[in-house]
């Protein structure tokens, strides 16, 4: 498959997101992005999931590299319908970040943040 080809495909893929009702925000540049950094690359015949990998890992932060990989892995999986040869990179090879838990008040925290509002107003007026 040449880049034609992926460009073409990768048109088909948006506008069949499209239809089934996708919101599609960032996808379409991001893959079309994509499809130019492959184009670029000497080694993508060879190591499709490890230049995607690359790409996704070649900007922005860590929430971003998980979110490229993301989308590049759901058009790639739409390829493989037609492509069985076409290599999936897995999901865990660029770690989302984690958000940290919240924190959970007891009754009487509860009730000593509201007191402490309280008296804080009141010396405001």
């Amino acid at each position: 498959m040449n880049i034609s080809d992926l460009k073409h495909r990768l048109d088909s893929y948006l506008d069949l997101r499209k239809k089934l009702g996708f919101k599609m925000l960032d996808e379409p540049r991001l893959l079309r992005n994509f499809v130019c950094y492959l184009d670029g690359s000497p080694s993508c015949a060879l190591d499709i999931p490890q230049t995607a990998v690359d790409w996704a890992c070649s900007s922005g932060g860590l929430a971003s590299h998980a979110r490229r990989l993301s989308v590049v892995r759901g058009f790639l999986t739409h390829l493989r319908a037609s492509f069985s040869d076409i290599a999936i990179p897995a999901r865990n090879l660029v770690p989302a970040p984690t958000r940290s838990t919240p924190p959970i008040y007891s009754e009487i925290e509860i009730q000593a943040l509201a007191s402490a509002k309280h008296y804080a107003c009141e010396l405001e007026t």
